[in-house]
Parts: C-alpha cells; sequence; structure tokens
C-alpha cells in the first residue's frame, strides 16, 4: 500500500456548514484596522504532511501537519472579502499551523498497482491543536511559500487563536487518479525541490476545531463557545504553492526512490500535499450559568469553583448564593431551568433568553439561595447548580453547570490563666496587675497553678508551656480537644512551688506561656498570663496634737482633761501637728484633718521611713484659732492622718486628740430708763444729751433692767438708788443671760409724782451688785437716769387799729368787727407783745409786710411780760391813707422769739381789717326799711330767682307771714340786699352770696313754694347761711355801712 492515499485526510467535505458572525481586528493593537464582522477565514494554498503514513493499511495512526498563510477575510453575509497582506515582504501576516491526529477507516484498490489503494476513507481522532499566528516580524520570519520554499515562520509571532480538533468519523477522503505513472512534485513555476515525484490524486476533508484561547486584541468579543469548521481540497503534485522543505518544522522523508506516496520499503515515509482551505466560524446554542457565593450578606461575591478560589469561614456561618444564567450562543433558548439539589431548587423555570441576554437570580426570586446555616463545622461544602434549555431554531439541548465552594473551619484558640496564692492555696488571685495582686510584707514565698483551656472550636495539638522566671521550658500537656481543661499545680510541675518568692520590697511579675496548633490547619495559637506579686514593708503612721493657751511659750499634749490647760471663757487656742512615719515603707498622700478647725485634706505629702514633719500655723493658718471657746465647758477636738504605702497604697491612719478646759466669767449689767409719757415708751437717759425734757412741774417714772451678762450664774443681786428711797432690794439669784425687768409694781418708789419743779437737770443712780455662783467673787454695775426740766415758751401779739385818731380801737379780725369808713382815709395801728409762756424768750421781733416793718426788735421778754408799739416806737403803724378806694383792707402783724432754756421758737401772728366805702353810699337798709320806703327804691320792679316782680308786688309778699315757709325769709332779705346793691353800696362782699342765694330761689322757689325749715334733706341746709350771709350785709356789719 502506498501513501499517496492519505492525502484524503485534508479533503473538502461534501457539506457545507453555517457560517456565524464574530469580531475580528486583523492587526490586533495596530492602526490599519478597525474590528469588523466576518464569518470565514480564506486561506493560501498551504503544506501538509502525513507523517509516517506510507506504506497505508486500514487502521493506521497518523499525525497530520499543517501549515498555510491567510489570503482574505470574508465579512458576514459574504458582501465582500478584505485581503491580508502575503507575499515575500508584507506589513505583517496572519498564518496557521495544525496537528491533525488521524486513523484509516477504509483502504481499497480500485486501478492500477494492486499494492496501492486507490480510495482512502479515515476518520479524525480528538486531540492534536489548531493554532493561528500574527507577526509583524519584531522577532518572527517571514513565512513565504509563494516565490520560495524553506517552510518557515508559520509557527512565530503572536498566537491570536488556539483550538483541539474534535474526532469525527469519515471526515475525509482521497483518490489517486494513476497509481502508476509519476510526475514531479513540485509544478508551481519552476520546480524549487529537485528531482522528487510523486503520485498524482485529490481528496477533500472537514475538521471541527473548538476553540480554547482567542486573543482579545484580535478577537474584541469572543463567544463563550466558538467552533472553526476547516474545509479543505487536497491535491498531488504542488501547482499553487512551492512545497516546502520543512513543514512543522520536520524535512519530508520520500523514501529511497525519491517518489512521494511510492513506498520503497524500509522505514515509513512520509505523504506530502498541496491544501487549499477555508474556513467558517460557527457558534453553537450556548447556555453559561455562574454560581456565585456571599458570605458577608452580599457586600462580596466569590466565584468559588475550587477550594483555591472560595471564602474560608469560620463555623457556624450561613451563606448566601445567586445565579448569572446567560444565552452565551447565537440562537435564542427556551425552557431554561436551573437546578441546584444540594439547596432543594428543583426546574426552577428562568424562562426563555434572546441572545446575550443574562438573568441574575437572587433570594428575592428563589428563597433557597439564602441559608441561614450553611456550615456548622469543619469542612469543605460543595453544591453545584445546573441549567438546562433548547435551542428555539433546532431544539437542541444546552447546559451548564458551575460549582459553589465554602471551607469552614473551627477557630482555633488557647488559654491560659496563671494564678497566685500567698496562703498555702487556701485562696487563689488572677493577679494581671498590681492592682489585683496580693500584697505581702517581705520575705515571703508563693505557690501557682496553671489552668490551660482550648477555648476555641477545633482540638489542638502539641500544646506546650512555658515560664521562664520559674524555669518552666517546654512543658508538653500534649492534645486538647474544643473545650478540654487543665489544670497543672505544682504535683505536676514542682517549680510551681517557689518557697522565697520576695525577699525585698517590690512588685514581682513572672508570665506563663502556652502554644498549640489547630488540628485541622496546623494554625498556631497561643496566650499568656502573668502573674503579679506585691512585696511590701509594714506602713505605720503617728500623729501628735499639741495645744498652747499662751501664744505657743508651752504646749500641752493634753489628750484628756487632766491634762488640759484651763482658761476663762471667751479664750483662743494655738494648735500644731506633728506627723511621724514610724513604720518600714516609705508613705505617699500623706494628709492630716481637723474638721472642729476646718482642717480638710492637708497634703504633707511623702513621707520617708522615720521622717517627721512639725504643722503649725504657718503652715495651716486653720490651727490659730481666736476664740476656741465661749463658754464653760470641755472642749475636744481630733485631728486625724492618713498615708498609704509607697508599694500598695494601703492606707495607715492615725488620731489625736487636744483637750481645752473653759470656765465662766462672772459679770452683771443695769440699765435705768426712765419714762415722762407715763410708760408709753422708756429712754436710757445716761447723759442730758439723751435725757427727756419736759416742762415743770412734771412727774417721772422709772424701770430698771438686771442682766446676767457673765458667763457664769449670779446670786444675791441686790439694787439701791438712794435718790428714790430705794435700799438692798433683793432680785434674788440670775441664770447665764437671764435678764429681769423691776416697775412700779415691784418697786412703788420708781414712780416720782413730781420729778422736776423747776428748771433744771435732774440725775440720780441706780446700782446693782451679785456673787459668782462658782466662786462667790462679788461684781457690780450702775447706770443714771437724767431728766431735763424746763418752762413753757408761748408768745402772743394783739394788733389794733383806730380810724378816730387814737380814740378808739378794733381789734378787727375780720370785716364783721372791722370799722367802716368812706374813702380816702387813713389809720393808725398798734401791736401789744405778750411773754404768755413759763419761760424767758429772748431775739422777740415781729414784722408787717404790709406797712413795711422787717425784724423789728422788741428784745428780751421775761415770763408775763407786756410791750405795746404805737407809733412812737415804729411811725410805720401810723398810715396817713389806708384806703383810697372801697374795698377791704387786711394787713398782718407777726411775732417771733425763743426760749432761753432750749432756743425753741415761738410765733404769734393777728390781722386788722379795714372797710372802705365810697363817700355818697347811702348806708345799708334792712327789709324793713324797704318795706316801709318805697320811695327809696331805685327800680319800679325787681327779679327774683328767676321771676319778675313790680315793686308793689315785691313790697306786698316782704309784708307776707314767713311762718311755715323759709321762702318768705330768703325773698326779704334777698330783695333788701339787691336794692342795697342797686343804691351803690359797696357789694365785694356780698356779690356771690346774692348770685349763690337768687340761684337757690331759682331751684327750690318762687316765693310761696312751702320749703320748710326742718327736715333732714330740707333745702334750707344749704339755703339758711346764704339768708345769714346776706343778713349781715343788710345790716352793715360787712363792707358797706349801715345807713344813717
Amino acid at each position: 500500500m502506498t501513501g499517496p492515499i492519505v492525502a484524503a485526510a485534508l479533503s473538502f467535505a461534501q457539506g457545507s456548514h453555517a457560517a456565524d458572525p464574530i469580531i475580528f481586528d486583523p492587526d490586533g493593537p495596530g492602526s490599519v484596522y478597525s474590528p469588523i464582522t466576518i464569518n470565514a477565514f480564506d486561506w493560501l494554498p498551504g503544506n501538509a504532511l502525513a507523517v509516517g503514513a506510507v506504506p497505508l493499511s486500514t487502521g493506521l495512526q497518523f499525525n497530520l501537519h499543517y501549515q498555510a498563510e491567510l489570503a482574505r477575510i470574508l465579512t458576514s453575509g459574504g458582501s465582500g472579502a478584505i485581503p491580508i497582506p502575503t507575499g515575500p515582504d508584507p506589513s505583517f501576516e496572519i498564518t496557521a499551523s495544525a496537528q491533525i491526529p488521524e486513523t484509516v477507516n477504509s483502504a481499497i484498490n480500485l486501478i492500477g498497482n494492486p499494492d496501492i489503494p486507490d480510495l482512502v476513507v479515515f476518520d479524525t481522532r480528538p486531540g492534536g491543536f489548531f493554532r493561528i499566528y500574527y507577526d509583524n516580524f519584531s522577532s518572527g520570519v517571514n513565512a513565504n511559500d509563494a516565490t520560495s520554499n524553506p517552510g518557515a515562520g508559520y509557527s512565530d509571532g503572536v498566537l491570536i487563536l488556539e483550538g483541539h480538533i474534535v474526532g469525527s468519523n469519515l471526515s475525509g477522503n482521497y483518490t489517486l487518479s494513476d497509481d502508476t505513472a509519476t510526475h514531479l512534485l513540485d509544478q508551481f513555476g519552476s520546480n524549487n525541490l529537485g528531482a522528487v515525484n510523486t503520485l498524482r490524486g485529490q481528496g477533500n476533508s472537514q475538521i471541527k476545531v473548538v476553540v480554547s484561547f482567542a486573543h482579545p486584541d484580535w478577537f474584541p468579543t469572543p463567544p463563550k463557545e466558538l467552533q472553526i469548521n476547516f474545509d479543505s481540497t487536497l491535491s498531488t503534485p504542488f501547482d499553487s504553492i512551492n512545497p516546502s522543505v520543512s513543514v512543522a518544522g520536520r524535512a519530508p522523508f520520500y523514501g529511497a526512490n525519491n517518489t512521494n506516496g511510492a513506498y520503497a520499503g524500509g522505514a515509513p515515509e512520509d505523504f506530502h500535499f498541496e491544501a487549499d482551505s477555508n474556513n467558517s466560524f460557527e457558534v453553537p446554542p450556548c447556555v453559561e450559568l455562574q454560581k456565585q457565593v456571599s458570605v458577608d450578606a452580599g457586600l462580596t461575591w466569590f466565584d468559588a469553583d475550587t477550594a483555591a478560589d472560595a471564602p474560608t469561614v469560620t463555623f457556624p456561618h450561613g451563606a448566601l448564593y445567586r445565579l448569572i444564567v446567560r444565552n452565551c450562543g447565537m440562537e435564542n433558548l427556551r425552557n431554561v431551568v436551573v437546578n441546584d439539589p444540594a439547596l432543594g431548587i428543583a426546574d426552577h423555570a428562568v424562562g426563555n433568553l434572546a441572545i446575550g441576554e443574562e438573568k441574575v437570580l437572587t433570594q428575592a426570586e428563589i428563597p433557597a439561595l439564602e441559608v441561614q446555616e450553611r456550615c456548622n463545622h469543619s469542612g469543605t461544602f460543595i453544591n453545584v447548580a445546573d441549567v438546562d434549555g433548547q435551542s428555539v431554531d433546532t431544539g437542541a439541548t444546552v447546559s451548564d453547570s458551575d460549582p459553589a465552594v465554602l471551607i469552614c473551619v473551627g477557630e482555633p484558640a488557647i488559654d491560659i490563666v496563671k494564678e497566685i496564692s500567698v496562703d498555702g492555696g487556701l485562696t487563689w488571685f488572677d493577679a494581671n496587675s498590681a492592682a489585683t495582686a496580693p500584697s505581702v510584707t517581705f520575705p515571703h514565698g508563693a505557690l501557682y497553678r496553671l489552668i490551660v483551656r482550648n477555648v476555641g472550636t477545633v482540638d489542638l495539638q502539641n500544646v506546650v508551656i512555658n515560664d521562664a522566671v520559674l524555669g518552666i521550658a517546654d512543658y508538653a500537656v500534649g492534645n486538647l480537644v474544643v473545650g478540654a481543661e487543665v489544670i497543672l499545680t505544682e504535683a505536676e510541675l514542682p517549680a510551681l512551688n517557689v518557697a522565697t518568692r520576695c525577699s525585698g520590697s517590690g512588685t514581682f511579675t513572672n508570665v506563663a506561656d502556652v502554644t498549640g496548633q489547630s488540628v485541622e490547619t496546623g494554625a498556631a495559637v497561643s496566650d499568656s498570663d502573668p502573674a503579679v506579686m506585691n512585696c511590701i514593708g509594714e506602713p505605720s503612721l503617728e500623729l501628735l496634737k499639741q495645744i498652747s493657751v499662751d501664744g505657743g511659750l508651752s504646749f500641752f499634749d493634753a489628750d484628756t482633761a487632766a491634762t488640759a490647760p484651763t482658761v476663762t471663757f471667751p479664750h483662743g487656742a494655738l494648735y500644731r501637728l506633728i506627723v511621724r512615719n514610724v513604720g518600714t515603707i516609705d508613705l505617699q498622700n500623706v494628709v492630716v484633718n481637723d474638721p472642729t478647725l476646718g482642717v480638710v485634706n492637708y497634703a504633707v505629702g511623702n513621707l520617708a521611713v522615720g521622717e517627721e514633719k512639725g504643722l503649725t500655723q504657718a503652715e495651716i493658718p486653720a490651727l490659730e484659732v481666736q476664740e476656741r471657746c465661749n463658754h464653760s465647758g470641755t472642749f475636744t477636738n481630733v485631728a486625724d492622718v492618713t498615708g498609704q504605702s509607697a508599694d500598695t497604697g494601703a492606707t495607715v491612719s492615725d488620731s489625736d486628740p487636744a483637750v481645752l478646759i473653759c470656765v465662766g466669767e462672772p459679770a452683771i449689767e443695769l440699765i435705768k430708763q426712765i419714762s415722762v409719757d407715763g410708760g408709753a415708751s422708756f429712754e436710757d437717759a445716761d447723759t442730758a444729751v439723751t435725757a427727756p425734757t419736759v416742762t415743770f412741774p412734771h412727774g417721772a417714772l422709772y424701770r430698771l433692767i438686771v442682766r446676767n451678762v457673765g458667763t457664769i450664774g449670779l446670786q444675791n443681786v441686790v439694787v439701791n438708788d438712794p435718790t428714790l428711797g430705794i435700799v438692798n432690794y433683793a432680785v434674788g439669784n440670775l441664770a447665764v443671760g437671764e435678764e429681769n425687768v423691776l416697775t412700779q409694781a415691784e418697786i412703788p418708789a420708781l414712780e416720782v409724782q413730781e420729778r422736776c419743779n423747776h428748771s433744771g437737770t435732774f440725775t440720780n443712780v441706780a446700782d446693782v451688785t451679785g456673787q459668782s455662783a462658782d466662786t462667790g467673787a462679788t461684781v457690780s454695775d450702775s447706770d443714771p437716769a437724767v431728766l431735763i426740766c424746763i418752762g413753757e415758751p408761748a408768745i402772743d401779739i394783739v394788733k389794733e387799729i383806730s380810724v378816730d385818731g387814737g380814740l378808739t380801737w378794733f381789734d378787727a379780725n375780720t370785716a364783721a368787727t372791722a370799722p367802716s369808713v368812706t374813702f380816702p382815709h387813713g389809720a393808725l395801728y398798734r401791736l401789744i407783745v405778750r411773754n404768755v409762756g413759763t419761760v424767758d424768750l429772748q431775739n422777740v421781733v415781729v414784722n408787717d409786710a404790709v406797712l413795711g416793718i422787717a425784724n423789728y426788735a422788741v428784745g428780751n421778754l421775761v415770763a408775763g411780760a407786756e410791750v405795746i408799739l404805737s407809733e412812737g416806737e415804729i411811725p410805720a403803724l401810723n398810715v396817713a391813707t389806708r384806703c383810697d378806694n372801697s374795698g377791704t383792707f387786711t394787713n398782718v402783724a407777726d411775732v417771733s422769739g425763743q426760749s432761753v432754756g432750749t432756743g425753741a421758737s415761738v410765733s404769734d401772728s393777728d390781722p386788722a381789717v379795714l372797710v372802705c366805702v365810697p363817700p355818697d353810699a347811702p348806708g345799708t337798709g334792712t327789709p324793713g326799711y324797704w318795706m316801709n320806703h318805697p320811695e327809696a327804691w331805685p327800680v319800679d320792679q325787681i327779679t327774683i330767682g328767676g321771676v319778675m316782680y313790680t315793686r308793689e308786688e315785691a313790697i306786698a309778699l316782704m309784708f307776707h307771714s314767713t311762718g311755715g315757709d323759709v321762702t318768705y325769709i330768703m325773698f326779704q332779705t334777698l330783695v333788701a340786699a339787691k336794692l342795697n346793691v342797686l343804691v351803690g353800696n359797696e357789694s365785694s362782699c356780698i356779690a356771690d352770696g346774692v348770685t349763690a342765694a337768687d340761684a337757690w330761689m331759682a331751684t327750690y322757689g318762687p316765693v310761696g313754694s312751702g320749703v320748710k325749715a326742718g327736715g333732714k334733706n330740707s333745702p334750707w341746709k344749704a339755703g339758711e347761711p346764704l339768708k345769714n350771709q346776706l343778713d349781715a350785709y343788710n345790716n352793715g356789719l360787712l363792707c358797706a355801712p349801715h345807713r344813717n
């Protein structure tokens, strides 16, 4: 059998394949081309070499090597072709290199040489490879078999696509057209191969490549699944390309006869043939599932396909899953369902997925995707989700699955507690610090114990403990299951019992360590715990409080009344404090207090062992007390001192009292008071300045106030007042602060009916004595009471007027008592000044502003004296023209003076009134005059109260009886007054009265209206005063004289 038949391995299949579009960029990262949608590659004729395929027989397996250069790319829909650079000097080239495993299915001899099969059919075995390279010659060589035949440069440059060959039965065939004649193998142009002959034949093949890698620079958006349907036309001899001297790095072996396909015997030979190929791209229906897991409630998601990329958590722990389902093919999908048996998800319907569509399923759509407790023990937890669907076009089933891995581990943890006992194991302390450590006085031993626990969730191994201070090195505890505890005492470790742990003051710490490893992961865990022991000296503190009552000359350690100083109160005291450290350890935070003295937390500071500090009022002013006692008694106050051990802070304290004995001071007080108003008020009149002043004769009322003003009770208290005749009046006993008030009820002599009957200062003194109830010592006091007696100052002035040259004098205080004259007229005045009091007066002066008299000095007037001043003494008292017109003329004289005894001022004043009328005024007439002299009426009619009457009517009414009706009385008087004014008499003094009377008649008249004089609400209460004023005027008693 000969090899030419195997050329069928790359012959074109009779069928054709559907082409799906993909995106391709011919120069990748270069800038000449842009990505374009294509569906096929067209390759230049290339070289194929079936290695070891000659001689050929059924069942023979061999590898077919193929290499070619890309000529052009076909755009989607077949609308055009884009050439790719080729030849001896291109800017870049795209080449293919493949290795295809083949098996001979059948070999049939039809013609010619019976040793050479004429028709061969073969199967493609799975495996092998198909690779496409891009070369811009930066490092590779030009693959150009069109002008030369070296066969190099087909597998260099950048690998841009790779796949594996899919096994297929009856994938190719090859038929010899002549198995006897030979021909030159290289019939493309000139013969570059020399004397190499070949059998003639042709065939085709179809292989399918599943793409496993597509470079994103040349294939920007590759589908998840991409297949290449590679179709080839196979032929010998070469007439479209040079046969290469090397194919896939192997020089073809043509046998001893140097004839391609004609076996010459010996070692298997290669069969070399031309392959003209093209390929289309196929995107099969595809569904993709990605299952992701989150262990932080959806913040972070893991595509945990393996333990290497799985999250690790400590159990117990939950998990949240989500499923991403995507149509990754070029056909719409239907009936898409997902399953996850571990999660209990069965045929969850996703529905239909369009090309490229993606759906994300979370616990919102599938609650089972949220697992509260995914792991509760150590382990690797895997569950797989599956997706299935069908192509809408062909009904073909597609599926995918994706696992989600979760690693759950226990948490290794170990704990050691080191405890110390200083009482032989009765009490144990977890003494991690000095604050929690036991304190002992050195020297002292210690007993320790160690408690080791597995506090994690995974067993531990290789557990050991160390304590360098105690000399414990890698003591093997062994293994500890979860929760196990081991207690190590001196029985297991004698080094835990230390006879002398401390021999001096200080804080002694030693630390125990424990380590172990997780049984699962080998992860190391450790812990340590200290044990602290405080070794200290014995703290002790002493306070000495001393008292001095002589300003610091001598001090007493007065702890009791027996050793206390005695003073009379009120009295001060001076203290001092002596603080000593009498222990064996330094002290800190030493403070003293004395609540009674107000000393609060006075900071002494630190005291070394044996150190002493003295505190006086220089350091603490409160140690000097101005008034320590203010009453009898024993006064004790205690000072305290506290401090802390400098080692442990333990508090020590001491206190010391200081006692002071205070005794009382006897004292008595007497207050003698006087009253001159019958006891309504009392004065403590110790001097004339504070004494009451009265006019003699006058009496006085006294009272005595006796008080115990000492600090001790009094006895045998008596009072005396020789002037009042009081002798040894027994008051009795008086307690401290007690007061006894003595009045005329107790001592009648305290009321004196006539204490003074003349001017003078009257003093009398009362005395009191008593004795101390304690010592009998006598105390006394006295107090005077002063009374000033004086006369009563008083002065009087009478001013009189004469209008007849001094023959007649009027004390004319009002117009009613004043003389009446016709103007012009003069007046003569005199002043009578009298001392009408009981004390002499001084600085007596008179004044009369109208007459121009100013401070006329009368001088002094003894009691009862009188002075008459006339025009001889004061010419201004004679006034030549006192009035020159009609009217009432008043002027007032004043007098003032001072008491000779007290200087108190007294004064008096008196007016003098003069009535002046016109010279021709006829004078006033009474109603009787006007009733009887109708001829004297100046008018024929008159209006009274708004009613007009004729003269005759008015006279008749005036004659009417007035009994029982006061309107007749008012009518008579008012008619007479109006007529007196009408005839020219002075009316200034009566004008208002006439108006008011006329209004009264208008209100209660007319005459004869029957108004009664009596009764509570009679109008006559207002009318009668008006009638009386009119009557006085009509009788010449006011401002107009009476008719002659």
